[in-house]
C-alpha cells in the first residue's frame, strides 16, 4: 500500500510546479497583453498628434517621401497626404534655386556628415506658388532603415514682414542720412544703437565709438552731468525730454545742440526705447544774444534820450512858466495901476457930489431957521442942487460898480486873448476863482446897501419939497427931522463907500509869507496902551508857534483890531484880554478872549489869509 502511494507524490509536486508555471505565464500573457494596449494606445496618440500638428511632417529617404501629414499636404497645396506619396520625390516641392542645397543636406545627414539641423527654404505650392518654409531635420529609422524626419512651418508672413521691416529701416536710413539733423536711437537699457550719418559727420566719430555711452564723451564737460540726469530720468520715466547743451564738433568747436527724444512704443504698448534728433542751434544763440545785446543799448539809448528830453522839456516848461509868470506879473501890476487911478478919481469924483449935498443941507438947515418968503426960491433952487447931485453920484456909484465887476470877472479874462488868458488862469487857479466869485458877492451885496440910503436920501428930499410948499409951524419938525435923515443916510453913504473901495483895494493887493506870531505880538503891543487905560490885562498864547503865512499885513491887523476893540467894549469895569492862535499844517487860527466867556476867532488857510 505505502509503495502504490509513494510513485504518487512526485506527480502531485510535479503538477504543482506546471500549475505555478500556468500562472506565470497566464500573469504574464495578461501582462504583455497590457503593454500591447498601452503600446497601441501611444501609437494612437503619437499618430493623433501628427496627424492634427499645426506643423508639416514629412519622412523621406533618398528623397522618396514615406510619410506625409495633412499639414504638410495642406502646406504644399495638397488636398491629401497620398497626393503627396504619389508624387515619389520630394524635389518638386522645393523651389528649384534651393534644390541643390537641400540635397546636399539629406545626402550629408544619411552618410552620418554634418549638416544643419534648421534651415530655411522657399517651397512650391501644387500651383506653383513659391512660398517661404522654415525646418528641422534629424535622422530616425524607418522600417529598419535610416530615414530622414523633418517638420515645416510656413514662414512666408514672418519673411514678409522682417522684409517690410528691412525696407522700412533702409528708408529711415537714406531719410535720417538725408535730413540736415543729428538722429539717434536707443534701446530700452538707455544705451544708443543707431546714429545717422548727420551725427557722425558733425562729430567725426565713427559709429563703434558712439554707440551706447560714447556720445557723452562729447558733450561739454559744463552741461555733461545734467544732460546725462534728464537723459537718463526720461528713460525711467518714459517720458520725452529737450536737451540745450554743447557739444564738440569735428573741428574741435563747441557748438550749441537742441536735442528731443519721445519713447517709443509697440502696438501692444510696450516700451523700446527712445527716439531723438538734435540741431545746431549755435547761429540761433548767437543772433539772440547779439539781439539781446542790440535791445540793451537801444534801451540805454532810449533812456538817454528820454532823459535828455525830460531835462530839455523841464528847461522849456520852467522858462515858458517863468515868460508867463513875468508876463502875469505885468498884466497885474498894469491892472492894479489902472484900478488904483480908477478908485481914487473914483473916490474923488463921489466926494464933489457928496459934499456939494452936505453944503446944500447945512444952507437949508440955516434958512430953515428964520424962514422968509424971499428964501422960499433959494431952497427950491438948493433942493433941486442936492436932486441933482444926488443923481450924479448914483450914476457915478453904479457905474464904479459895474467897472470893478468886468475888471474882476472871468470875462474880462477872457477879453485879454487867449494866450493871456490860459497864463491869467494857470496863475490864478481854484483861489483865484472863488476869490472872485466872493467880490462879486460883495459887489452886488454893496449895490443893494448904497441903493437904500440913497432911496432914503431921494424920499426925503421930495418931503422937503412937499413941506416947503405950505411951510406952517406944525410941519417945521418934520423938515427938521427930514434934514437929519439925509444926513446920517449920507454919512452912512460916504462910509459905505469908502469902506467898498478899501475892499477893493485890499483884494487886489499883494500877500505875501511873513511871520505871524511875531505881527500878532507886534499889535498886542500896540493895543496894551488902550486896554491899560481900560483896567484890562493883555495875553498871549501860542502866538510863537503860528510861523510863516502869506496874508495882507494891514488887513489882517484891522479885522484883529476890530475883534479886540469889540472885547474892550465888552469888559467896561477890566478884565483879561487874551489873543490865542494854533496853526495845523495847512490852517491857522487866531482868538481873542475875554473874560466875559467870549470867543471871538478868525481861521484861514496858510495860503489864503487876506
Amino acid at each position: 500500500m505505502e509503495m502504490s502511494q509513494r510513485p504518487l507524490i512526485p506527480l502531485i509536486q510535479e503538477l504543482a510546479v506546471l500549475r505555478h508555471r500556468m500562472e506565470a505565464l497566464e500573469a504574464a500573457a495578461a501582462m504583455c497583453q497590457q503593454a500591447e494596449d498601452a503600446l497601441s494606445e501611444s501609437e494612437m496618440r503619437f499618430w493623433t498628434l501628427v496627424q492634427e500638428s499645426l506643423q508639416g511632417i514629412l519622412v523621406h529617404s533618398n528623397h522618396q517621401p514615406l510619410f506625409v501629414n495633412q499639414a504638410f499636404a495642406a502646406m504644399f497645396g495638397y488636398a491629401t497626404p497620398e497626393e503627396v506619396l504619389r508624387l515619389g520625390t520630394v524635389l518638386p516641392l522645393i523651389a528649384p534655386q534651393d534644390r541643390a542645397r537641400m540635397i546636399a543636406y539629406g545626402d550629408a545627414r544619411l552618410c552620418g556628415d554634418a549638416a544643419p539641423p534648421q534651415y530655411e527654404l522657399q517651397g512650391l505650392r501644387q500651383d506653383g506658388t513659391p512660398f517661404w518654409v522654415e525646418a528641422r531635420a534629424t535622422v530616425i529609422q524607418w522600417d529598419g532603415a535610416p530615414a530622414i524626419l523633418s517638420t515645416h512651418i510656413d514662414i512666408t508672413t514672418r519673411k514678409q514682414a522682417k522684409e517690410a521691416l528691412r525696407d522700412s529701416e533702409a528708408r529711415f536710413r537714406t531719410l535720417a542720412d538725408a535730413v540736415p539733423v543729428l538722429i539717434w536711437l536707443a534701446d530700452v537699457s538707455k544705451r544708443c544703437t543707431y546714429f545717422n550719418k548727420g551725427w557722425l559727420e558733425f562729430t567725426g566719430r565713427t559709429m563703434e565709438q558712439e554707440l551706447g555711452y560714447g556720445w557723452a564723451e562729447g558733450v561739454h564737460p559744463d552741461e555733461r552731468s545734467a544732460c546725462l540726469e534728464t537723459y537718463t530720468t526720461a528713460f525711467e520715466t518714459r517720458q520725452p525730454f529737450e536737451l540745450e547743451y554743447r557739444r564738440r564738433r569735428a573741428d574741435g568747436a563747441y557748438r550749441w545742440i537742441v536735442d528731443c527724444g519721445v519713447p517709443l512704443f509697440t502696438p501692444n504698448g510696450s516700451f523700446i526705447g527712445h527716439i531723438g534728433s538734435g540741431i545746431d542751434m549755435t547761429a540761433h544763440k548767437q543772433a539772440e544774444q547779439f539781439l539781446q545785446q542790440m535791445h540793451t543799448e537801444i534801451e540805454q539809448r532810449v533812456q538817454e534820450r528820454t532823459a535828455a528830453l525830460r531835462h530839455e522839456m523841464a528847461e522849456c516848461q520852467h522858462a515858458e512858466a517863468e515868460s508867463r509868470r513875468l508876463e502875469c506879473d505885468a498884466l497885474r501890476a498894469q491892472h492894479l495901476a489902472l484900478l488904483g487911478r480908477l478908485a481914487a478919481s473914483v473916490s474923488y469924483e463921489i466926494r464933489n457930489p457928496l459934499g456939494a449935498i452936505m453944503l446944500h443941507v447945512d444952507l437949508l438947515e440955516e434958512e430953515l431957521q428964520q424962514p422968509t418968503p424971499e428964501s422960499f426960491a433959494q431952497i427950491a433952487q438948493w433942493l433941486a442942487e442936492i436932486k441933482t447931485n444926488l443923481t450924479r453920484l448914483d450914476e457915478l456909484i453904479q457905474d464904479y460898480l459895474l467897472l470893478v465887476r468886468v475888471s474882476l470877472s472871468q470875462r474880462h479874462v477872457q477879453d485879454l486873448g487867449a494866450a493871456v488868458q490860459a497864463r491869467a488862469v494857470e496863475v490864478q487857479g481854484l483861489a483865484a476863482e472863488r476869490h472872485v466869485a466872493l467880490l462879486g458877492r460883495l459887489t452886488a451885496s454893496v449895490s443893494q446897501e448904497i441903493r437904500h440910503p440913497l432911496g432914503a436920501i431921494m424920499l426925503h428930499v421930495d418931503l422937503l419939497e412937499a413941506g416947503l410948499q405950505q411951510l406952517t409951524p406944525e410941519n417945521s419938525a418934520q423938515i427938521a427931522q427930514a434934514l437929519a435923515a439925509i444926513k446920517t443916510n449920507l454919512t452912512c453913504l460916504d462910509e459905505l463907500m469908502q469902506n467898498y473901495l478899501w475892499l477893493v483895494r485890499v483884494s487886489l493887493s499883494q500877500r505875501h509869507v511873513q511871520d505871524l506870531g511875531a505881527a500878532v505880538q507886534a499889535w498886542a503891543v500896540e493895543v496894551q496902551r488902550l486896554a491899560a487905560a481900560r483896567g484890562v490885562t493883555v495875553r498871549l498864547e501860542g502866538a510863537e508857534s503860528l510861523g510863516g503865512v502869506a496874508f495882507h499885513n494891514s488887513t489882517l491887523r484891522r479885522a484883529v483890531l476890530h475883534l479886540v476893540q469889540n472885547a474892550l467894549d465888552a469888559m467896561p469895569t477890566g478884565g483879561t484880554l487874551t489873543l490865542a492862535g494854533q496853526g495845523t499844517a495847512t490852517q491857522v487860527q487866531l482868538q481873542v478872549r475875554d473874560t466875559e466867556a467870549v470867543s471871538r476867532q478868525t481861521r484861514c488857510r496858510r495860503s489864503s489869509i487876506p
